[in-house]
């Protein structure tokens, strides 16, 4: 949760665990393993604007069934995405019916 706060600069509700990824660069550097987790964003807060600090990522809000394109995830990455909505809709109670565009939240 740290990290949402530090690096995206949003707030989030108590992570939902998912599982993990494990992810292999193959450039020397050892396997590691990403979380895989679902929350509810509850707040973005303004982005920093000294990029020596940290890397400043835009925010782009996007419907949980375009992300595995946006982000060129495959199969698996579709399957993630399916375990994400149904965590929103049955733990955290998200309607996720709606039609909504893609949007930077800067």
């Amino acid at each position: 949760m740290r990290g949402c706060r530090e690096q995206w600069r949003i707030s989030i509700t108590e992570p939902i665990y998912l599982g993990y990824q494990r992810v292999d660069e193959r450039n020397g550097t050892p396997p590691y393993a990403e979380l895989r987790m679902a929350a509810h964003v509850t707040a973005f807060h303004p982005l920093d604007a000294d990029a020596s600090t940290s890397p400043r990522y835009r925010r782009l809000l996007s419907p949980i069934s375009n992300v595995p394109a946006v982000l060129h995830w495959g199969v698996e990455g579709l399957l993630q995405a399916t375990a994400a909505a149904i965590a929103a809709m049955d733990l955290l109670q998200l309607d996720l019916s709606g039609n909504h565009d893609e949007a930077y939240r800067d």
